[in-house]
């Protein structure tokens, strides 16, 4: 008895110091501005990691800009290099044709919101592809921030504050 109570405790702070570490504090969470974001303009569409990244962008730019806002923290910059928002256009070019179908789903939404059902599946057909859209940003993220601290490097980029 006295080592079944003993495992249970155990097991019991386990849990609880993993929960602990493993926990993402809404409070701050929500303040906190993350290290690393981008929005990119080119051939025709916009792509960001937040949307807060996509309104800064659209503050920078006119029309038909080619450009890449990078934000570091608090810091932001534009770049204009054609190499680098060519590499940047081929990383993201398998989210641009999530985007594609996503758009084609959203065509079938149902005209009257009270369908409840056709709702419910239209959102159903919709979640792969934000979830494939959301993994697809993680993994060139770290790609583009090294393309972006490149050109910052080689002095090919424009700070914004």
């Amino acid at each position: 008895m006295r080592k079944r109570v003993t495992l249970v405790m155990i097991l019991a702070v386990m849990l609880f110091a993993s929960l602990a570490f493993a926990r993402d504090d809404d409070s701050h969470g929500r303040d906190r501005t993350p290290e690393f974001g981008w929005a990119l303009v080119s051939n025709g569409s916009t792509i960001a990691t937040t949307l807060d990244d996509w309104n800064r962008l659209d503050e920078w730019i006119v029309d038909d800009d080619r450009v890449l806002f990078a934000r570091f923290g608090k810091v932001e910059y534009l770049i204009r290099d054609r190499s680098t928002l060519d590499r940047v256009d081929q990383l993201v070019e398998p989210i641009r044709k999530l985007g594609e179908k996503a758009r084609e789903v959203a065509a079938t939404r149902p005209a009257h919101n009270g369908d409840k059902l056709r709702r419910r599946d239209w959102k159903e057909r919709l979640r792969p592809l934000k979830e494939k859209r959301r993994e697809l940003l993680r993994r060139v993220s770290n790609e583009i921030e090294a393309l972006a601290r490149n050109a910052l490097g080689q002095g090919r980029a424009q700070r914004l504050n």
